[in-house]
């Protein structure tokens, strides 16, 4: 199960959806987050993605436009069920699984999906924001 875990979390990383795999914080199970963030369990759904391939970079990257379906808060506050995010990668989150999700306050409105775990593994929170 850990093997998938870091398998993912590089995947997450080469996607460009902000996984930072590595931290003493995320390689202990613990998932860190800011104190202007909020986490959250839920669903990524896609609504439209826009290709923003620029020179230099590989092949298909596209900004995803995203609603997330929030099951459950687990730090700091968002009354909504349904919030808009986006993400810069090179593919989708899936739609039928849950994640842990650290979303960052977008300065247009909603949020940056800067982290993506699997909700199936065993994370905590870090004991406080930083």
């Amino acid at each position: 199960m850990k093997m998938i875990r870091h398998s993912l979390l590089a995947l997450f990383a080469l996607l460009g959806l902000g996984v930072r795999p590595g931290t003493a914080a995320e390689d202990s199970g613990r998932v860190a987050y800011r104190c202007d963030e909020v986490v959250v369990i839920g669903r990524v759904r896609t609504i439209q993605s826009t290709d923003v391939t620029g020179p230099g970079d590989l092949p298909g990257s596209s900004r995803y436009d995203m609603r997330v379906s929030i099951k459950r808060v687990l730090r700091g506050k968002e009354a909504r069920r349904l919030v808009p995010a986006h993400g810069v990668s090179h593919g989708q989150m899936r739609e039928d699984v849950d994640f842990w999700l650290v979303l960052t306050p977008a300065p247009q409105g909603g949020y940056v999906i800067r982290t993506g775990n699997l909700a199936g593994g065993r994370f905590r929170l870090a004991p406080r924001c930083g």
